[in-house]
Formats: C-alpha cells, structure tokens, sequence
C-alpha cells in the first residue's frame, strides 16, 4: 500500500517545456526549421486541415488561429464512433488508404508526439529533482504516481533516479501496472524495484498492435524516434500489422475499453482507494474529465473502514495565474470532494519538486 499518490496533470509537463494541448499544432507547423512535408504523417495532416478546416498549416500567417488537438481528434473519434465518416474521409477506405480518418487519427498523433519530442528538454531536470527528493526523504518506496500525461517526462525520471545505477540488476523499474499481460523477465537477476507508474490516457511509448493487440514498451526511443530511424520496428513482430501508441484523447468522449487500459485504470484506482495523502501538480480537473472525477470520488468514498479519510493537495500555480483563477479552481476541487479535505498549497510544480518533502510532511 502506498502511503502517497502524486497525480501529475499537463501542467507538470508544461513546467519542463512540453506545449500543453491547445498549443500543440501551433509549435508544430509554426516551426520554420523543418516543412511540415518531411514527414508522411505530417502530409495526410496537412491535406485534412486543407480539406476540413481550409488552412493551409504550412503556409501559417503571422496570426493564425488553429483549432486544439483536443477539438481535431474529438471530433474524429466522434465520427469513427458513431460509424461515419467525413466528406472526402471515409472512416476506411481501400482506394484512398491515406485519406481515411482512422490513417488520419494516427498521423494526428505522431504529430503531437514530434511537437512533444522538439519541445522537451533531453534532461527533466524538474521531474528528477522530484525523484530525487522523494528518494532522499525517504517517501519514494511509499509513493504511487498517476499521470494523464502521453510524453515519458516522469518516466524517465524514474529511470534514471529512483534507483542508483550501482544498484541496478536487468528489467526495469517501472511498472506501469499491467500485471500480468505482459511477462516478466525469466531471468535470475531481474531487477526487484519497482515503482507504480499509472498512465491513465495512455503514452507514447505503448506500442499497440490493432491486430493481434500485442503490446510492446519502448525505453528510450519513442515512436517518433524509431519511425525515422527504421520504420520497420514498429511493425508487430507476430502479424506484421502497423503498431500505435495507445492515446486517449482530453475530449467528452472517451474511449477506455482497451484491454491494457482498463488494468491501469484498476490500478490506479486501487492506488487513490489505499492512500492517505493525494498531491495534484500541474491538473485543473477539466469538465471533460469526468472519468477522473469519478476515480477519486470512488477512491474516496470506498476506503476501507481501517483508513485515514483522504487528503487532497493542490500543486497547480504557474506564472501568470490570476488569484481569481486560483480560487476559482480550489472551489472547484472543495465543490466535488469537501471542504476540509483539499488544501492549495500555493506552490508551482517546480518549487514542490525542489523538496516535495514540504507538502508530504503535512500530516
């Protein structure tokens, strides 16, 4: 059982460099360096703004004003759901195979992974000082993490600290609480630590066959990495079918019935269920985010009758926050989870990572 949970929104990223949501196409086809033409996803994106949105995104005006990842991929998942396609899109289509909205889908989210990869630092130095502090106040072993973020920003984090690399034995650290669905290294020597990483909207770096719905973890090299390297790799091993990061998109609709997905989702919920202390950074708890407001309403609610009553702490300020937005936000958490269980600490999510001890102590 861990005695914490740390539940890391867009805005812990966005703290190291990362382009939150809204901004997405704009650092990516605003970046004069490379023509958005260099990639093929980036052409069959190219052609569906032209088509759906008359914009040219590669050719942007000094003012321009594109809609959010949220908006374009909500409204793809929308059709696909509802078995319709778009004009000039069909939701398949044999004739056309790079202008259907399922090739489409999949292109908009290797964009979003580049726009992420071109904007974020090699070195987390926020989230490794986090780790880093943890470990030294000897929380890290008590502590599970929750994250909707897609990049390996916390990821890596853990790599690299959590454990000294004297220490170190084969396999990794991390477990991203699949259990059993995918096997454990045979081997003797297999590394012992490991840390709970639950990423509830999915990342970058799962791999998923739609096939045979194999699921691969890449350390390291993100798709985006390996598709420029040799494309070959992300093709599944046992079907030769096309592999893709599992992504659930920030929109109302959501789609969390993939198999690995819904595990994590259990996962995480035990881990909010069993812990006493539960610190946002960088999350504004979205109205679209339903499904998160109902994981911790549960988590709260159906505790064991042995456990302390949850506590909430808030990591949410940045520069620019206005104090009205700042409140308007603590209300916002009070409305859906009690007055006297959830405090602002007022600090941004690189202050708290320089000694997370000084909201963890709070007992």
């Amino acid at each position: 059982m861990s005695h914490y949970t740390l539940f890391l929104g867009a805005g812990a990223s966005a703290a190291e460099g990362a382009p939150v949501q809204r901004d997405l196409f704009t650092c990516y086809f605003s970046d004069r360096e490379r023509s958005p033409g260099d990639y093929q996803w980036a052409q069959e994106v190219t052609e569906f703004f032209k088509r759906v949105f008359d914009t040219d995104v590669a050719n942007l005006p000094a003012e321009h004003n594109l809609p959010t990842f949220e908006e374009v991929l909500g409204l793809i998942d929308l059709a696909i759901n509802r078995h319709e396609g778009l004009y000039g899109f069909p939701i398949d289509s044999a004739d056309e195979p790079n202008l259907n909205l399922r090739v489409v889908r999949r292109s908009l989210v290797l964009v979003m992974a580049d726009a992420i990869r071109r904007r974020v630092p090699a070195a987390a130095a926020i989230h490794n000082h986090m780790i880093e502090g943890l470990r030294a106040g000897g929380r890290l072993e008590n502590t599970s993490f929750i994250t909707t973020n897609y990049d390996t920003l916390l990821d890596n984090a853990i790599l690299d600290v959590a454990v000294p690399m004297e220490e170190r034995s084969i396999g990794t650290v991390l477990d991203y609480g699949f259990g059993d669905l995918l096997p454990r290294s045979p081997l003797p020597l297999r590394e012992t630590h490991s840390f709970p990483l639950y990423k509830i909207h999915g990342s970058l770096n799962w791999l998923h066959c739609l096939v045979c719905s194999d699921l691969v973890i890449t350390y390291g090299d993100d798709i985006i990495t390996r598709l420029e390297r040799d494309p070959d790799t992300v093709r599944c091993q046992r079907c030769d079918g096309m592999r893709e990061p599992i992504i659930v998109p920030p929109t109302y609709y959501k789609d969390l019935s993939n198999v690995y997905l819904s595990v994590v989702w259990n996962r995480a919920a035990r881990a909010l269920r069993d812990c006493v202390h539960l610190v946002v950074c960088g999350y504004s708890l979205p109205d679209a985010d339903m499904h998160i407001k109902y994981l911790i309403k549960t988590a709260q609610m159906n505790r064991p009758a042995t456990n302390e009553r949850l506590r909430i702490t808030l990591v949410n300020a940045y520069d620019g926050r206005s104090p009205e937005q700042a409140e308007a936000e603590l209300q916002r958490y009070r409305r859906n989870f009690g007055q006297e269980v959830v405090r602002d600490s007022g600090m941004t999510f690189a202050k708290f990572a320089e000694d997370p001890g000084t909201v963890l102590k709070l007992e």
